[in-house]
């Protein structure tokens, strides 16, 4: 259990990373099943940008798929599911988010199209958030008003991380933008962005990232109001993304150029800031 409980800690929150940082204020048992959770996302998330060939990315993608229902039968065979297992067998929670969440990572990589943006929000935020909804049943009460909510946020914050990924994903072929946004700025879906000099593609950017802003304000100030029932990560990460936002503004909203991250003592203040003072 020690090998899988270190795999899935340098998997979801090495030093210096947002997690490891928003984990700092929770109790010791709920802070390690947390770990098992995320780290599936970011093993998950890696298979997109592991490989410049999409056969690729499809088979670990369907070896995950195989490997989640290996879960759900009790037959897991990565370190993963294996730290996953024992969690799932003491508090029955239902693993089936697990199985939307990554529906939604093949959703980004089969480059399927969505008409609007407020359905792509939706959309990505629904499916990206199964995970924190599926870690928001280890410590929120099962009707909790919250369980919902922080599945929002978790989406939000997860679809900001795609976001400053984007010039790698785009390299990648993955185009999962938007369609009336694309043609909003002059783009298809089957059109790589690049940065012209008219300065249309960090407009682009800018209405995406000014909404996921927005949305992250407004979860927290929701969550705030259920604070009691709230786990310490949920608020520190949504602060570490809406800090990671405002410095995008500040870059021009250059995502394809730059990607943006915060300094570990940076997110460390923020992170106290927001667990001890809100």
């Amino acid at each position: 259990m020690e090998i899988e409980a270190d795999y899935c800690r340098n998997n979801a929150a090495p030093a210096g990373s947002n997690l490891h940082y928003a984990l700092l204020f929770e109790p010791e048992e709920l802070k390690n099943q947390l770990l098992s959770v995320f780290a599936l996302h970011y093993e998950i998330s890696a298979c997109l940008t592991a490989s410049a060939d999409p056969d690729v990315t499809r088979m670990k993608l369907e070896w995950w798929s195989e490997e989640l229902l290996r879960l759900s039968e009790t037959k897991p065979r990565h370190p993963i599911t294996l730290a996953l297992q024992p969690i799932i067998n003491a508090t029955q929670i239902d693993s089936s988010p697990l199985l939307k969440y990554l529906a939604t990572i093949n959703f980004i990589i089969t480059r399927q199209s969505i008409a609007t943006i407020n359905d792509w929000f939706d959309k990505l935020t629904r499916g990206l958030g199964q995970i924190w909804l599926f870690a928001a049943r280890l410590s929120v009460r099962e009707n909790s008003p919250s369980g919902s909510l922080i599945q929002t946020n978790g989406g939000t914050i997860f679809l900001l991380e795609l976001l400053q990924n984007l010039g790698l994903f785009i390299a990648r072929g993955y185009m999962f933008l938007p369609d009336e946004l694309l043609e909003q700025h002059g783009y298809n879906r089957y059109e790589l962005v690049s940065d012209k000099e008219d300065g249309s593609t960090n407009a682009l950017f800018r209405i995406l990232i000014d909404r996921l802003e927005q949305q992250l304000d407004t979860c927290y100030a929701l969550l705030l109001k259920d604070k009691g029932n709230t786990p310490h990560y949920n608020l520190i990460m949504n602060r570490l993304a809406k800090n990671t936002c405002i410095e995008i503004r500040l870059d021009g909203y250059q995502l394809i150029r730059h990607k943006i991250v915060l300094t570990p003592i940076r997110k460390l203040w923020i992170a106290t800031r927001t667990r001890y003072y809100k």
